[in-house]
């Protein structure tokens, strides 16, 4: 099985997957940093987060990326309500 490297950036702090995971296919691999950006954002309070799937040659094949952050609002001020933005691509 074809072996995926899931990178991931907090911030402007980047963690490099170095050992990676078997998985049967793209597909399988995309599902999985969709899940894992989800979970990233379970502790997040503020901020922006990404994450990118890389074969074995190195190449990037999908990148998601979120950003987490309270609002504002126009006419009332500050908001109570976070609010986020996703994205995600093939690379």
């Amino acid at each position: 099985m074809p072996r995926f490297y899931f990178d991931h950036s907090e911030d402007s702090v980047t963690h490099i997957d170095p050992l990676g995971v078997e998985y049967v296919n793209v597909d399988a691999a995309v599902r999985e940093a969709v899940r894992r950006l989800t979970a990233l954002l379970d502790d997040q309070v503020a901020g922006r987060l990404s994450i990118a799937v890389r074969d074995e040659t190195g190449v990037v094949i999908y990148r998601g990326e979120a950003h987490f952050d309270h609002g504002w609002h126009l006419n009332t001020g500050w908001m109570n309500h976070p609010w986020l933005l996703c994205y995600s691509s093939p690379a």
